[in-house]
């Protein structure tokens, strides 16, 4: 299987005024964002990943109220001792071209991104006809199909 790599897409609730630099302790708990601006020990956050994923930046506020400068553990506005999270999802652009079965016989498809679906029909010899559709899943994969086997129609 070949993949090709694609950045990470990150989505905040406002444009950042400077690089993000996050460290692995941030995923969990960090300052405004993420950032560290005063540490000497960060990495700059480039991933790269078979799937586009989406990057969701979740806050709890502190018990400190807001403010307009920067927050200690909570971020600019979010007051003190508020919490940062950074949950990563997948999100699948295509499945491909839709698979092969055995006993299938490929007839069309509606495309190959999530939700379309492709269609399939068996022939079990000439007493019956049977038709079944595979799905393409949020996980990139195709659903399977049922066994394609001769019935008494």
């Amino acid at each position: 299987m070949m993949t090709n790599p694609i950045p990470l897409i990150l989505l905040f609730p406002q444009i950042p005024s400077h690089p993000v630099w996050l460290q692995p302790s941030s995923f969990l708990y960090g300052d405004f964002f993420g950032f560290h601006g005063a540490e000497n020990s960060h990495i700059l956050l480039i991933l790269f990943m078979v799937l586009v994923m989406y990057v969701t930046y979740l806050n709890s506020k502190g018990s400190g109220g807001t403010g307009t400068g920067p927050g200690t553990n909570g971020g600019a506005g979010n007051g003190n001792g508020g919490k940062d999270k950074v949950v990563i999802e997948p999100r699948v652009e295509t499945c491909g071209p839709p698979p092969t079965f055995t006993g299938w016989i490929f007839e069309s498809s509606t495309g190959s991104g999530p939700g379309n679906t492709a269609t399939y029909h068996c022939m079990t010899g000439n007493e019956c006809f049977i038709v079944d559709v595979s799905t393409c899943q949020t996980n990139g994969a195709w659903s399977t199909l049922s066994t394609c086997e001769k019935v008494d129609c």
